[in-house]
């Protein structure tokens, strides 16, 4: 698997992701012959996409943003990027997934 995780300090029930990070990530798994997983944690949860599905059911849609160059604002460096929103019911909920593997590690 090609895994990215983005951790988010809040939630959101449409989590972008970058055009760029698509295409790479993509891009890797169609070379290796691997799963792009995209995840996302928020403070109500971690939802894993499989990017190669949802390139095949060509359902998002892109659109260009003004947007920090790094993740934070305080900068104020910008730079317009191609992004897209996934809607957390493209994913699955796996947080009780994760909170069950760590109950049975202790």
């Amino acid at each position: 698997m090609q895994i990215e995780l983005k951790c988010r300090r809040r939630h959101y029930d449409d989590l972008m992701i970058e055009r760029g990070k698509w295409d790479r990530l993509l891009k890797e798994s169609n070379s290796n012959g691997t799963r792009s997983i995209y995840l996302n944690s928020t403070p109500e949860g971690v939802w894993a996409f499989d990017l190669n599905h949802l390139e095949k059911t060509n359902s998002l849609v892109w659109s260009f943003k003004t947007l920090p160059v790094k993740t934070q604002w305080d900068k104020g460096q910008t730079k317009r990027k191609e992004v897209s929103y996934i809607h957390i019911s493209m994913g699955k909920n796996i947080t009780d997934m994760l909170l069950r593997k760590k109950k049975s590690s202790t």
